[in-house]
């Protein structure tokens, strides 16, 4: 489970005139370097997105790259089936 540092890049963005932060709840880059930080909020985030796709596939496509379907969800429930006895 990671998060990658890059993606705390969003906290820091502002919006509209008045400059508030657009993305508020979103971990810093030195948040994201912690790695006990980065696992509980990564599952947390794939928690997130299975509960909200309904399903492990769905979540884990939700939470993967974008503009790849489901390639990222099937190749880890694939990976997963393969060390799963």
């Amino acid at each position: 489970m990671q998060v990658m540092p890059r993606d705390g890049l969003a906290s820091s963005f502002e919006c509209g005139e008045d400059k508030y932060p657009c993305f508020a709840g979103r971990p810093t880059i030195e948040e994201l370097k912690i790695p006990s930080f980065n696992i509980s909020y990564g599952s947390n985030l794939l928690r997130e997105k299975i509960e909200a796709g309904g399903s492990i596939r769905e979540g884990l496509r939700l939470y993967g790259p974008r503009d790849v379907g489901y390639y990222y969800a099937d190749r880890i429930i694939e990976l997963t089936e393969q060390v799963t006895p």
